[in-house]
Order: C-alpha cells, then structure tokens, then sequence
C-alpha cells in the first residue's frame, strides 16, 4: 500500500513541493493509489501464472473471480485521475504524467513477458523510477540535477527489490514457464548481486545527501546496510539443494527485505529527516498488522486448505545455492498438496 510513498515523496521534496499543507497530502495518496492499481491489475493479468506460482492470491484461490478483480482497480484509477488534476498545476502536467503511465504499463506488459531474461531485473526497476518521476513533475520542479541522482537511486532500488522477488519466487516460477536469473545462477549468486546494488543504491544516496548540503545524514545507511549484512550471511550459510516455501525462507530473506524497507526510509531522511522518522513509523508499524493480519487471514485461514503445519515444512526451508536444472527439479513435490504459501 505504502510501496510508492517514499519515492514520490523524494521526488516532490527535491523538486520543491511543500514539505506540509493539503497538497503533500494529496501526492502521498495519490502514491498510495498508484500502487494499489498497479498491484492489483497486476494480479488480474498475471492470474493464470499465479495460479502456479501464488495460488493463495485473490483471484488464484477462487476467492474473487477476475471480472470482479477488476472493480478495484477501476476505482484507484477514477480516485488519481482526481489527484492527478488536483495537484497538476496545469493540463500539458497531466499530460506528461499520463504519458509516463501509459510507458510504464507498455514497460510492464514487456517484463511481464520477458521474466526469463537477464535484462528483466532493469525493467522491472521502471516502476520505483517513474513514481520518482510523478513526484518531481508534480512539483514545482526546482532541481533536474537531483532528480537525475534520485533516477539512480531509483533504478537501483528496483532491481534489488526484483533480484530479491526472482529468490523467492524462484520454487514454482520454473512450473509457470519462468526461467528468471535467480532459477539460473541459483540464491546465493542472486542475493550477491542485488547486496552489489544495494550497495550503489546506498553510495548514490550518500551523494545524495551531499548535493542537499547535508552529508552527515548518511549516516542513517549504516541502518540498510546492516541488514544487508545480516541477509548476504544467512544466504552464504544455507547452502541447500532443495528450495522450500515463500514462507519457510523468510529467515532468509527477511533482511533483505527489511533493508530495502530501511533504505527508502534512508532516502527520505537524507533529504528531510521528519519525513524519514515519519515514514519509518508509518510504514513500519502497516507493516506489521498488516503482515501479521495476512498470515493468518491467507496462510492460516480458509484459502490455506490443505496447507502442512510448521513442522512439515522445516525439512525443505532452504534457499538453494544451485539452481534447479528444470522445472521438475524446482517443485517441492513432498509438500504442496493444496499448499498456499508466500
């Protein structure tokens, strides 16, 4: 829900936009809606792959059919169509806003069927940078050089945030025709080069802070990069054969996520430290009610039938180092009877 929150706010804070008031309010929801009708057309065009891959989404799970998978959609584009010409301060931004969005979609439709390739990671990056990019025309517009920096920023963050996806999802995407870099080079190989990133990520952050006139401020990215830390160990030193379940290798990927999560958090605060503590809190505690709230709502409620106890699973709650040859060899045959994980 907050997904796209940091990066538009980064975008609007450099370009010059008031850092209170109606109209701040009106960006961050405008990037909540943003993120919510992404997500959930995502779901509808990717229900078929999802049946295979996350078969306890939505639509997959028989909850809701895919016409009426649409309904929300519709309704968060109706509601940033509104924002959109609230905050636009005349037509031909609307225009270009628009004209971003229309790429972005192209640029998803095309990684939606080119999962397989290396490239596809860089594709995927798009979307953290054109939400960037909504921020900063919705602005008044005060800094192109920053904005190029926050691109960078931006770009790296997406390609961590997908490398990190590809390992998780790297058990069933082989069974849905998705033979993505993490099923090639295997986990380990994978978690490296997106901690490469996130790396240059931070660097480009700390640069950041620089042309803001605030250097000291980065050093909040001890915060990311301490997670990072503690991902890239746990990922050297559980190397398996066999992948288990989203939600078996949590341990795992845990700190990756997290840190991608402390690393817009990191953002925010090298360019406004109240918008950072702000967006930490927020964000951190959606976080976990709504997690808490999913697991046992999807993952032990009623569109989990058949799923195995914890117990069951352990066996299998390793990342593998080598990747699995085919798609036989990737499906955890001993446990997904009716199994609906993460």
């Amino acid at each position: 829900m907050f997904g796209k929150v940091p990066m538009a706010l980064a975008g609007w804070l450099i370009g010059g936009g008031p850092s209170s008031g109606e109209r701040t309010l009106a960006l961050i929801a405008f990037a909540i809606f943003a993120q919510l009708l992404i997500t959930s057309l995502n779901d509808v065009y990717d229900a078929p792959k999802d049946a295979v891959t996350a078969p306890h989404l939505p639509i997959p799970s028989g909850a809701i059919s895919r016409r009426q998978g649409l309904a929300l959609p519709v309704a968060c584009g109706v509601a940033l169509l509104a924002l959109l010409v609230f905050l636009a301060d005349r037509p031909v931004t609307v225009a270009f806003v628009l004209l971003t969005m229309v790429l972005g979609a192209g640029i998803g439709a095309l990684y939606g069927v080119t999962k397989s390739k290396s490239y596809s990671a860089l594709l995927a990056s798009t979307g953290s940078a054109g939400t960037a990019i909504w921020g900063w025309l919705l602005s008044p517009r005060a800094s192109v050089g920053l904005l190029v920096v926050l691109l960078a920023v931006a770009v790296t963050h997406g390609i961590v945030m997908n490398l990190v996806n590809q390992v998780r999802d790297a058990v069933r995407d082989p069974d849905a025709g998705n033979f993505t870099l993490a099923v090639r080079l295997g986990s380990s190989r994978t978690l490296l080069i997106s901690a490469g990133f996130r790396f240059t990520e931070a660097v480009l952050i700390a640069l950041l802070g620089v042309a803001v006139a605030a250097p000291w401020r980065a050093v909040i990215l001890a915060a990311p990069l301490a997670a990072l830390a503690v991902g890239v160990a746990r990922a050297v030193s559980r190397r398996q054969e066999s992948l288990g379940s989203r939600e078996a290798n949590d341990d795992i990927l845990g700190p990756f996520w997290f840190s991608t999560f402390l690393a817009e958090v990191s953002l925010l605060f090298v360019i406004s430290p109240p918008f950072g503590v702000a967006s930490f809190v927020v964000m951190f505690t959606w976080f976990r009610v709504v997690r808490h709230y999913y697991r046992v709502r999807v993952i032990s409620g009623r569109l989990t039938r058949g799923i195995v106890s914890d117990g069951d699973s352990g066996a299998d709650s390793a990342i593998p180092d080598q990747p699995p040859s085919g798609p036989s060899e990737a499906r955890p045959h001993r446990h997904l009877r009716g199994e609906y994980d993460l």
